[in-house]
């Protein structure tokens, strides 16, 4: 899937709209899921152009997915076939829930346990009475997405330490987490987080980031890199943003 040759900064609102729509779909996993502090039922993967949750069982097998290209989200069953599939686009939140639910009635989930109560907070997007479905802004993220699925699988299996590629609902980052010295204390325990954000408060663009911790305690002397730039306010990491990405031919 070939990045779009579509501004960056143009892509916030999509950003925004599938952020608050993925909450849906890990909202599904989390709730079927045991309550664990990290959350990591939640977590999603990009297979075929979509974030989907991990499998939940409850009678049948299914997953829960949203498809960024149709802005729908699709429930699937164990051999990756759709077995409902609705659209995003003209929905109010309350009527995409509803739908979430109609599904969980009809295939045996207990709805009650179905719940959008979040263990964080997302941003209060100002676009939050309808989803909008802008086609080519959809393909161009997603396009981000595929571009970082297959570079994040490269580098984890270059790197054995490296943990599974996941997009996490929170802050909507794909990202693999290389193990350099595992200490047992996360303060003290060193290692290099490597990920594309869509975007964030910190830049309107995706963005791909590599990042190292513990931070250098000095950053007057850091090396000048070939691409991109160093990024130093409230996290250190090295940062490749969309507009940088489109000045390179043929990125896919």
């Amino acid at each position: 899937m070939e990045i779009k040759k579509i501004t960056p900064n143009n892509l916030v609102e999509v950003r925004e709209q599938l952020h608050q729509a993925v909450q849906l779909v890990a909202s599904f996993a989390r709730s079927y899921s045991a309550s664990v502090e990290d959350d990591h039922f939640a977590s999603l993967s990009w297979v075929d152009g979509g974030l989907q949750t991990i499998m939940v069982n409850s009678g049948q097998s299914i997953r829960c997915k949203l498809e960024f290209e149709h802005f729908e989200i699709q429930f699937l069953n164990a051999e990756a076939v759709p077995v409902s599939v609705f659209a995003l686009n003209n929905l109010t939140e309350q009527e995409a829930v509803f739908k979430v639910k109609e599904f969980l009635i009809t295939h045996g989930f207990d709805v009650n346990r179905y719940t959008l109560n979040l263990p964080y907070e997302i941003p209060d997007y100002s676009n939050k009475v309808n989803f909008k479905f802008l086609k080519e802004e959809y393909v161009a993220l997603a396009g981000y997405f595929d571009l970082a699925s297959k570079l994040l699988i490269e580098i984890a299996d270059e790197n054995l330490n490296a943990s599974e590629i996941l997009c996490w609902p929170h802050h909507f980052d794909i990202a693999t987490l290389i193990t350099i010295s595992d200490t047992g204390n996360p303060d003290t325990a060193s290692s290099i987080g490597v990920g594309l954000s869509p975007g964030d408060n910190h830049y309107s663009e995706p963005y791909f980031y590599i990042s190292p911790w513990p931070y250098p305690d000095n950053y007057a002397d850091l090396p000048k890199l070939s691409v991109g730039h160093w990024h130093i306010e409230n996290f250190f990491s090295a940062i490749l943003t969309g507009t940088e990405i489109l000045k390179f031919e043929n990125v896919t």
